[in-house]
């Protein structure tokens, strides 16, 4: 990850790395007409496989974050 990213600390926020990534939200509109949200990516396909890698890594190893993920995907459909 570090590779693709660099140093962390020349990011001023977390969604800048995301955005970085092309983990940040975009939406199709024109006018009055509203698309839908979806990914942009727009950014570094190893850095978001990665990043992808290491959230599976987490929610199969910490029952915090696994209760967390089971609650946006049953609860809130996310």
């Amino acid at each position: 990850m570090l590779g693709e990213a660099g140093d962390l600390s020349g990011y001023s926020h977390g969604n800048a790395l995301l955005r970085h990534a092309g983990l940040n939200l975009a939406e199709a509109s024109s006018g009055k007409w509203r698309g839908k949200k979806v990914l942009s990516k727009r950014g570094r396909l190893r850095l978001r496989h990665f990043l992808y890698l290491m959230t599976m890594c987490m929610v199969m190893t910490n029952s915090g974050i696994r209760a967390l993920h089971r609650y946006n995907a049953e609860n809130k459909k996310l």
